[in-house]
């Protein structure tokens, strides 16, 4: 499998924030669109792929066309994310009603589930995380015990929920994980995007930040119930400290390669191309002597 970062693909455009998940054989994938940033939001749209080169567009998971007015993500859809469990898929997803509230208020996170990834999906007309409070890229993790843990991104902080997944009801205390970094740091300014996945009995939370324009760290701990340790050699991925033509590096997902090895998914701007998507390899634990290589060609 030849793959070059960044992996350009007219179906698939500009795009950040990319989900991929690997289902029946074939890799599935959501994101940001361009359309978040450019014009009509239509909805959260889904990808397929058998090399994870040439993407197909399949449909939308959400479709904006299809909401009342009256709901709380008619527009703004991004960040969107695959969790399978269950027999199910479940999209999580930020929304907007841009016709209710300002820009930047009333930010949510919404669900929608499925009996399989290319069907019908229903949308749950709460947020996952009620309040008035606003929460941003939400995360669904699946522990070996079967316990389903909510991320979430709030203020300066990321938090950590239970989350039952067929009732898609939130436990009401929420877990500190990590906070932005102090006055100077790489990831002072702010944290989002988080990915957790659990290898050699330890747990990795990839989280980004914008400080500098866009990278991504690690966060690290033995238990969810112990505090989560940001790694010092953050950040980790960075197209900064690099004589790389990929920059503004970050929210990545965490998927396995037909050979077994861990890869991630990210998105990248460089010299003459848009956000898109880049995949790279990625051997945990992760330290000082096997960072990621953008340049890597999987």
């Amino acid at each position: 499998m030849e793959i070059t970062n960044p992996i350009l693909c007219e179906q698939v455009g500009a795009i950040r924030d990319p989900m991929i998940l690997p289902y029946g054989g074939r890799y599935y994938m959501v994101g940001t669109t361009k359309e978040f940033w450019e014009g009509e939001n239509p909805g959260v749209k889904l990808w397929r792929s058998d090399n994870l080169t040439d993407w197909e567009f399949v449909k939308l998971i959400v479709n904006a066309a299809e909401i009342p007015s009256d709901r709380d993500y008619t527009d703004r859809f991004w960040a969107p994310e695959l969790f399978e469990y269950g027999g199910r898929v479940f999209c999580v997803f930020n929304a907007h009603n841009a016709k209710k509230m300002p820009l930047n208020v009333g930010l949510r996170s919404f669900i929608a589930w499925s009996d399989r990834i290319d069907g019908e999906y229903t949308v749950c007309d709460k947020p996952l995380i009620e309040g008035d409070f606003t929460t941003n890229d939400a995360h669904l993790f699946a522990d070996d015990d079967g316990k389903v843990y909510l991320f979430y991104t709030t203020g300066d902080v990321i938090l950590r929920n239970e989350f039952d997944p067929y009732t898609f009801k939130v436990s009401p205390t929420a877990h500190t994980v990590i906070r932005k970094g102090e006055l100077g740091e790489w990831d002072s300014a702010g944290i989002e995007g988080s990915f957790v996945i659990k290898r050699g009995g330890l747990y990795y939370h990839w989280y980004s930040s914008w400080t500098r324009g866009y990278e991504m760290g690690l966060a690290v701990t033995d238990s969810l119930e112990h505090p989560f340790r940001k790694l010092d050699i953050n950040p980790v991925i960075t197209g900064f400290e690099k004589d790389c033509r990929l920059n503004y590096c970050g929210h990545n997902s965490c998927f396995v390669l037909p050979d077994g090895g861990d890869a991630i998914a990210f998105h990248a701007a460089g010299k003459g191309f848009n956000e898109s998507l880049c995949i790279n390899r990625v051997k945990y634990p992760v330290t000082e002597s096997n960072v990621p290589d953008l340049t890597v060609t999987i």
